[in-house]
């Protein structure tokens, strides 16, 4: 039992300190804990000469408690007895050096008093200041202007079956499975949907699916087949089966439906020109032209290239084992002879014709209103006719190839390059920039994302760049970050740069979009691969974001319709193994 004596006078007894907030006093109500931590005795040695001044130093001789008073009129003794006993003793002790070191030592010791104080006052100016500039960050965060769902619709569908596609002004198409949907935006309702199994041909047993829209015609096609339905009503316009023939290259243009070496009108689906050698080649169209690209039957070039089982396309062998071993590759000489054949899209005769030497992975894609042939790091750009307008030597292969306003780009791993459209005359380089997509705007201005390490984004004009904020599920440390630049098209100099974003930027008029895709592996969750996405508009001119949107999940696609952001998204992965099917959902997204 221990005995509390309380501050009114009153004393009572308790069991031990353990239960002394149970207990208050009988007279007066006061807790007992809150009496005993006001009687424990606090530990402070007061100065032998002045009682009421806490001592700060000991004396030299006989080791008496002094205060700064004592220090600052006698040094470090209590008295002028042992001052004299040192000196005898240790006349060095109390040297005219040692006395002022010992005034000094007491001046320090105020000054360090005084600024003490001074540095309490300014601490809690400093965690004041402090606050407030976190309370701004924060409050930005929750103030910024945020994107939500406006509507959202789920849809369920098979991952193979699905398809997205925009159909018009304030209106896209959906195919889940076997139904095809037209939807209009932003309310998210059908305007009509149909089976696509009542058009399945019996000698084709691959299902239809969406290929395009032109104008008012939807296309679709299978392995055999190429249907074509009403947009307004969704009905049949026509049916064309071809049992011996693959549809898989087919293309939808303005003058028809190229597919497997015939064009079919858009209106009857009647073909309206043939050409024989087409199915054995690569196709492009653009202005208004037809390109074909075959390998030459005859004049191979004998190479000591290798096949593989069960590919047609030859493989440098003993280029990747030299690559394996860490010796430098060899270049490659396999370049053979490709029949380059341009026809008119609209009646099928043909403008021009050569034979050029490439490899055989070389490409062949539309650039604007002209077609590029691309072969490694050579790019020649054709128009009317089957001579090359220019050629250029690139930097590397390149990843993406975007024209507008006279202006062609071509981004690849090694850097940026701007062309002139119209004469392939290198306008600015930008060398070092690991370009992963690149996009000419609307407004001319020059879009490229790259990739940067660590070291280079905070140095040079990247350590001024804005970062980001984007959420996701379970990362680890980053090696390598996402830019997105805004380029002069005239110079090539960096306007603005953003870091922490996503690469596939979308364009409405003067409106720019980004949006991002983020996958992490979380080995300790359910679910093994954890995402998020983003969305946000930005302000062309700054790089600042509008409004931006994250959001947890998977985002599977994603398109601008009238000012509208409208996604295909699900919270869940795919189920099942054989035929996967995903909880999709489509939302519309908008600023606040």
């Amino acid at each position: 039992m221990i005995t509390v004596k309380c501050t009114c006078g009153q004393q009572y007894q308790i069991e031990n300190e353990a239960v002394a907030d149970q207990f208050g006093c009988p007279q007066c109500g006061i807790a007992a804990a809150d009496v005993l931590t006001a009687a424990q005795p606090q530990f402070q040695i007061y100065c032998s000469t002045h009682p009421d001044q806490p001592a700060t130093h000991n004396c030299l001789h006989c080791a008496k408690p002094l205060c700064m008073e004592c220090v600052s009129a006698n040094g470090y003794y209590c008295s002028a007895t042992c001052k004299a006993a040192v000196a005898a003793a240790e006349p060095d002790a109390v040297s005219p050096d040692q006395e002022k070191l010992a005034g000094v030592g007491a001046e320090i010791e105020q000054q360090m008093e005084r600024a003490g104080k001074i540095g309490r006052k300014l601490g809690l100016v400093v965690l004041i200041a402090g606050a407030l500039v976190a309370l701004w960050f924060v409050g930005r965060w929750i103030l910024a202007p945020k994107g939500k769902i406006i509507t959202s619709l789920p849809v369920s569908s098979q991952v193979a079956r699905f398809r997205f596609l925009p159909a018009g002004p304030g209106q896209v198409l959906v195919q889940d499975n076997d139904e095809l949907s037209l939807i209009r935006i932003p309310g998210l309702v059908k305007t009509w949907a149909v089976p696509l199994t009542q058009w399945r041909s019996p000698d084709d047993e691959a299902p239809l699916n969406l290929k395009q829209v032109q104008d008012d015609v939807i296309v679709l096609h299978s392995h055999r087949q190429v249907v074509a339905l009403a947009k307004p009503t969704g009905q049949l316009q026509w049916q064309k089966s071809a049992p011996n023939q693959f549809r898989d290259d087919t293309i939808v243009h303005p003058a028809g439906i190229w597919a497997a070496g015939a064009n079919l009108s858009l209106v009857t689906g009647e073909p309206t020109y043939t050409i024989t050698n087409a199915a054995r080649a690569r196709s492009a169209i653009a202005g208004g032209r037809l390109a074909l690209l075959t390998v030459a039957a005859h004049d191979r070039e004998e190479t000591d290239d290798d096949l593989t089982a069960g590919s047609i396309h030859n493989i440098d062998v003993k280029g990747i084992l030299a690559q394996a071993q860490g010796k430098k590759r060899r270049p490659r000489e396999s370049r053979r002879p490709h029949q380059l054949q341009i026809f008119s899209v609209t009646d099928g005769r043909l403008l021009g014709e050569k034979t050029i030497r490439v490899p055989y992975d070389v490409k062949l894609q539309p650039v604007g209103h002209a077609l590029a042939v691309v072969s490694d790091t050579e790019l020649q750009l054709y128009r009317e006719q089957a001579e090359p307008v220019w050629t250029v030597a690139l930097p590397a292969e390149p990843e993406h190839i975007d024209v507008h306003a006279g202006l062609l780009l071509v981004a690849t791993e090694s850097g940026v390059v701007a062309f002139d459209a119209q004469t392939g005359v290198a306008r600015w380089r930008r060398p070092g920039l690991r370009a992963t997509a690149a996009r000419i705007g609307p407004d001319g201005a020059v879009y490229v994302t790259v990739t940067m390490k660590k070291d280079e984004v905070k140095a040079g004009e990247a350590a001024n760049f804005r970062v980001a904020g984007v959420k996701v599920g379970v990362s680890g440390a980053t090696t390598a970050y996402r830019v997105l630049l805004r380029l002069d098209p005239q110079s090539g100099q960096t306007l603005w740069g953003v870091r922490n974003i996503g690469d596939e930027v979308l364009f409405d008029g003067d409106q720019l979009f980004v949006v991002d895709r983020v996958h992490d592996m979380n080995l300790l969750a359910d679910q093994i691969m954890v995402g998020s996405y983003s969305v946000r508009q930005l302000a062309p001119r700054t790089g600042e974001d509008l409004w931006e949107f994250l959001k947890a999940g998977d985002l599977y696609h994603c398109t601008v319709v009238d000012g509208h952001v409208v996604a295909v998204t699900s919270s869940d992965p795919p189920t099942g193994r054989s035929n996967p099917t995903c909880p999709y959902e489509l939302v519309v997204i908008a600023g606040q």
